[in-house]
């Protein structure tokens, strides 16, 4: 019944369908919540509802559907947040959430899901950080989180899923460094990383991460292209092995001269270097 122009809402007397396999009616117009007595389709192996206008909760019922296969809810008007009882559909190939306004975070134990193949939440307000175990799902292909408002890193365990294939986080509020185990996925080809605080430095095998908010990046530096060649031009002259502090190597500089000894090793704001520098220093010294 998908491509008509159904309206009203899905009857809850749908339950005494109890032989029902497929159940397909994506692009009409319906409308209100997806009954709760749905999870008495204890058949079914497919749910297509995308494409109407259906609001309300993902009903948790949904979960006890164990011969589910493949779940498809997108371009709706869903709310609340993704049932954990999702998890426990370990058939389910296909799970697609995208276009609602679906809330909190991505169920912990989406790794259980391990015969997934696709996965698409892009377009909601999920909230908290990409759970280590998606990383069990080593069949997944399709992975799709972007815009969103995601946060934290991305997990390490993503380079766990051998037959990654397109990738997309763009658009949320991830943090860290990009994993690189990333680089050891042959089957991965696309890939959107755009809009998010993701720090440099990226792994070699992306030609580009997109647009970056990089302020509260600790980037790292390379003291011997970029600091002693400072300290050679405008200080050695006076430290250059005479006595006292000396600026000639990254090792001299870490012995820190004596009385007091002008740099502290981890302790910045304690060493009187950073203070000349920053122009902070006490008059005369």
């Amino acid at each position: 019944l998908n491509n008509n122009q159904l309206s009203g809402e899905i009857p809850s007397e749908i339950v005494d369908l109890t032989n029902l396999e497929i159940l397909q009616l994506t692009h009409n117009q319906l409308t209100d919540a997806i009954p709760e007595s749905i999870g008495g389709l204890q058949n079914l192996q497919s749910l297509w509802l995308g494409g109407n206008n259906l609001s309300g909760e993902i009903p948790s019922s949904i979960g006890s559907i164990m011969t589910l296969v493949n779940i498809g809810l997108w371009e709706n008007q869903l709310e609340g947040s993704i049932p954990e009882s999702i998890t426990d559909l370990v058939l389910l190939i296909e799970l697609y959430l995208n276009e609602n306004n679906l809330t909190g975070p991505i169920p912990e134990n989406i790794g259980n899901l391990i015969n997934l193949f696709g996965l698409s939440l892009w377009g909601n307000q999920l909230t908290g950080s990409i759970p280590e175990s998606i990383g069990d799902i080593s069949s997944l292909y399709y992975l799709e989180l972007s815009n969103n408002s995601l946060s934290g890193p991305i997990p390490e365990s993503i380079g766990n899923i051998t037959f990654l294939n397109e990738l997309y986080l763009g658009v949320n509020q991830l943090s860290g460094t990009i994993p690189e185990a990333i680089c050891d996925l042959e089957f991965l080809t696309t890939t959107w990383f755009s809009n998010n605080q993701l720090c440099p430095p990226y792994p070699s095998c992306l030609s580009s991460v997109g647009i970056q908010d990089i302020e509260n990046c600790a980037l790292p530096i390379d003291y011997a292209t970029e600091i002693q060649p400072i300290f050679n031009d405008n200080c050695t002259s006076c430290h250059g092995g005479s006595g006292g502090l000396t600026l000639t190597s990254f090792e001299n500089l870490m012995n820190g001269g004596a009385n007091p000894p002008a740099v502290i090793p981890g302790s910045g704001s304690e060493s009187l270097l950073i203070e000349k520098l920053m122009g902070t220093a006490a008059a005369g010294v």
